[in-house]
């Protein structure tokens, strides 16, 4: 009986390291392929991998698991613009709908121009019961490549929620749920 358990052990590898959000959220960055560039302040981490940054964020918000961010995004999206400086709105080069398993995400995809320097951030929200996700990986390229668009749902891939409190109370959606990730063995 303890060489099958040793067995296990051996099988399943040695356990992942993550790190631990408020509100139950948990991030493993081996699993993303990426290292802790800035430590952990509160809700908020920063992660750098080669070629991306990355920044999530778990910030207090009323909100629910079942409620749906699509709901939530017009009004992040003109905080963001607002805080870059854009009148116009955020430069959007893309928008997607996520599934993240267990209910949906709203990602918006705009460029910067910081000191001439083309930048991109694939940025996606999630709701759960009292918090927000954000997640955001910026990329220093022209447009939203296909490359970055995989690393940024291996990330999403990493993050792993707290179940969703009574989800059947939600209201369905009009959007749907979502694609799937497109997470690929070491892609």
């Amino acid at each position: 009986m303890k060489a099958l358990a040793l067995l296990a052990l051996l099988v399943a590898g040695p356990a992942m390291a993550c790190d631990d959000f408020p509100d139950g959220v948990r991030f493993c960055p081996a699993a993303a392929g990426v290292a802790a560039a800035a430590p952990a302040d509160g809700g908020l981490a920063r992660y750098q991998s080669e070629d991306y940054g990355v920044v999530i964020e778990v910030a207090p918000l009323s909100a629910t698991s079942y409620a749906d961010p699509a709901d939530m995004r017009p009004i992040l999206d003109d905080y963001l613009a607002a805080r870059k400086g854009f009148e116009d709105g955020l430069p959007v080069i893309a928008t997607d709908r996520l599934w993240l398993g267990d209910r949906s995400a709203e990602q918006v995809v705009y460029r910067l121009d910081e000191g001439g320097v083309a930048t991109v951030v694939a940025d996606t929200l999630a709701l759960g019961d009292g918090f927000g996700l954000y997640v955001q990986t910026i990329a220093t390229e022209p447009g939203f490549s296909a490359a970055h668009a995989a690393f940024h749902d291996r990330v999403l891939a990493a993050i792993a929620l707290p179940p969703a409190r009574d989800g059947e109370i939600g209201l369905p959606s009009d959007y749907g749920p979502g694609r799937a990730l497109s997470v690929e063995a070491g892609g």
